[in-house]
């Protein structure tokens, strides 16, 4: 491809990779992309009057999204990013210990609020979704999906996680520090903090303290659940 230079807002470097699949991403430039989930969750990259974006992974490789007007990577719109602060306090130390592997582990909302077996439940037709894997024009597996064999997508999860953990995705990895009586963990969360998942702790773990601040930049709002 070479080594196009880069123009929009912030952007002053070029990049000679393309952009690849199945890779996280950060933008260099947050102004025009803010994103830190991998592409097989599926994105909806929407850049407006943006000429290219240099993006780039942890390995430290960059890729190069090109656009004149939307970038489409097949899926949702990107959510701004909410920051929990969460701290945890208790004389128990074994409920201190136990929620903290829990949040240094993956899948932190579902193993406190399970959600369904979406795989294995049937829809109103009595139908299961089935595996359907999305390819590239090289044949490679970039993204997979769930439909139904009428064709729709099995989103069922969406609706079912915002009503009861607050927000559309469980968190990738909580950054922890703590002692025997506590702890403390920051994590980002799609669009707004999992009110569903801290009144959930609280009727769980009742003998534990809880403090939950979030703050969500792009519409500037913040505080504290429960409160």
């Amino acid at each position: 491809m070479g080594n196009p230079s880069v123009r929009g807002p912030g952007i002053s470097q070029g990049c000679s990779h393309c952009i690849r699949c199945n890779v996280e991403i950060r933008a260099e430039c947050v102004n025009l992309i803010s994103v830190t989930r991998p592409l097989n969750r599926g994105l909806f990259l929407s850049i407006m009057n943006v000429w290219r974006a240099r993006v780039s992974d942890p390995r430290g490789k960059c890729f190069l999204i090109r656009t004149s007007s939307i970038t489409n990577l097949n899926g949702e719109f990107m959510p701004n990013w909410c920051n929990n602060r969460v701290s945890f306090y208790s004389e128990d130390t074994e409920q201190i210990a136990k929620l903290r592997k829990i949040f240094e582990s993956d899948n932190v909302f579902n193993q406190i609020k399970p959600s369904p077996d979406w795989k294995n439940t049937p829809n109103e037709a009595g139908e299961l979704p089935q595996l359907r894997e999305h390819k590239n024009s090289q044949g490679d597996v970039f993204h997979t999906s769930y439909d139904f064999p009428s064709g729709k997508n099995d989103d069922r999860w969406y609706d079912w996680n915002v009503n009861n953990w607050g927000t559309k995705w469980d968190i990738d990895q909580a950054d922890c520090d703590g002692d025997e009586y506590s702890f403390e963990c920051e994590f980002e969360t799609a669009w707004a903090p999992p009110e569903g998942i801290y009144y959930e702790l609280r009727e769980k773990y009742p003998d534990v303290d809880c403090t939950w601040f979030y703050d969500e930049p792009g519409m500037m709002f913040a505080g504290y659940l429960g409160q």
